[in-house]
């Protein structure tokens, strides 16, 4: 058969030989199925973002480009963090058509500044999403909140509907406390659901009454948490329904001032950071509706502390990543009736796995744990056992694995995969990845900033 044959009804195309059938397949999809892929395809979150995948996609064939121009979706996010970046920032915004806005104003060459970029971006204000702004000196902070305010103020309609707003400090940047007002007003105005404050701590801050997400990470030295601050901030949150400490050192000798309750939280992450500060949280923290904990830090120092915080919120907890299971977190599990999704987040799977599979061999009254997902550094082949031995114990439906190494030859790992197929749906069975996501990296490296550098050894994290 030389030429493609269409069948009339049911729409089936047979490719003859010599013709490569996956590039046929992406060059015969609709438009609107390939745009859609187009979409979902990761460019990078925040900094990390890069402007020239959807530039990439759109240069492959004729086709393809005619699809990523008419797809909007895909130049959404508009970036102001490699120079000269503004003929592209105009470009992505011609081709994103009406779709709503990520803005991510990075400060990072001397070619152009911030008020240049705010020039090409504020115009499209009412229909952001999503706000990043890289804050690298006290007095360029202000002028672009107050170039940004100053706009909402004289055209209230170009206001936009944000959902996220995302504060980045640079090493140095400490907020002076005549800045606070102008950070106040800045949050009333926008109104975000999520705020994250990554490298910078926005001082007495209170945050909109309408706020759900509350995000701190990578605060140390000047920028570390101050606990009565917090304190008050945590207070004014009735509707906070997730709250991130990660990378967060404790300011001062001060405490949480009694109970802090949280009535609308699920969501809580503590990873790293001060170990005093994490006694205090879970100490003071009351949150009757918690359905998800992830915990990344030396359990041992805070064990009665997270003990007695778990005997409080046992009943509603659903789903606990932890880095480690030790001698004493072992014992966690009877007191998380309701625990669904167990995941470990550590360096190593092995041991932890060991741990667990021998305590449900010991025939206790446990968790029947339905979701097991890893997201390590190394996965061994004692891992694999004893997933295998926890497998014939709990009513597992859902399995998911990802690390940085690999434990054995390719195939050996795939007929390990194909193994666990047999009896529970393995949603990932990726060895040798890159399992870190940008904000657990804090920040990594980017360009003339090594952002990384402000944080030091994970080891200066416990005090």
């Amino acid at each position: 058969m030389e030429d493609i044959v269409e069948h009339p009804e049911c729409e089936i195309t047979l490719v003859p030989p010599g013709i490569n059938t996956s590039i046929y397949a992406e060059r015969s999809l609709p438009p609107e199925i390939l745009g859609h892929i187009f979409s979902l395809i990761p460019a990078g979150e925040s900094w990390t973002y890069n402007p020239l995948i959807p530039i990439h996609l759109s240069s492959v064939c004729r086709y393809w480009r005619e699809v990523a121009l008419g797809t909007g979706v895909l130049w959404s996010t508009i970036t102001f963090s490699r120079g000269p970046p503004c003929g592209i920032a105009e470009i992505f915004l011609s081709r994103s058509k009406n779709c709503p806005l990520n803005m991510i104003l990075c400060r990072n060459r001397a070619e152009w500044s911030m008020a240049q970029a705010l020039e090409i971006a504020l115009p499209t204000s009412s229909r952001w999403e999503s706000l990043l702004l890289e804050l690298t000196f006290p007095t360029e902070a202000n002028d672009i909140m107050s170039l940004i305010l100053n706009r909402f103020e004289s055209e209230p309609m170009a206001a936009p509907p944000l959902r996220d707003l995302t504060f980045v400090g640079a090493k140095t940047l400490v907020i002076d406390p005549s800045s606070t007002a102008l950070f106040q007003s800045f949050v009333d105005k926008l109104k975000p659901r999520s705020v994250s404050f990554l490298g910078l701590w926005p001082g007495a801050l209170v945050p909109h009454e309408h706020l759900t997400h509350l995000w701190f990470q990578c605060l140390a030295d000047k920028t570390a948490v101050h606990p009565e601050k917090l304190d008050s901030m945590l207070h004014a949150c009735t509707g906070l329904e997730t709250l991130v400490l990660s990378h967060v050192r404790r300011a001062g000798q001060g405490r949480l001032r009694g109970q802090v309750v949280l009535p609308a939280l699920k969501n809580l992450t503590v990873y790293c950071g001060s170990a005093t500060l994490a006694k205090d949280i879970f100490t003071s923290l009351h949150a009757p509706l918690l359905h998800t904990l992830k915990l990344r830090i030396q359990s041992h120092q805070i064990k009665s502390n997270l003990r007695t915080f778990l005997l409080r919120h046992g009943p509603s907890i659903r789903v606990l990543k932890i880095n480690r299971i030790c001698s004493h977190t072992i014992n966690f599990f009877e007191i998380l009736p309701s625990l669904e999704v167990f995941g470990l987040i550590g360096s190593c799977a092995g041991p932890s796995l060991q741990r667990v599979a021998s305590y449900y061999a010991q025939g206790a009254v446990l968790p029947q744990i339905s979701t097991i997902e890893i997201n390590v550094g190394a996965f061994d082949l004692d891992a694999v056992q004893s997933l295998n031995d926890i497998s014939t114990r709990l009513p597992l439906r859902t399995l998911s694995v990802r690390a940085r190494t690999g434990y054995a030859e390719e195939q050996v790992q795939e007929n390990d995969r194909k193994q666990f197929c047999g009896f529970v749906k393995v949603v990932a069975w990726d060895l040798g990845c890159e399992i870190d996501s940008v904000r657990t990296r804090c920040f990594g490296s980017s360009d003339s900033r090594d952002h990384a550098s402000m944080f030091g050894s994970g080891s200066e994290w416990l005090d």
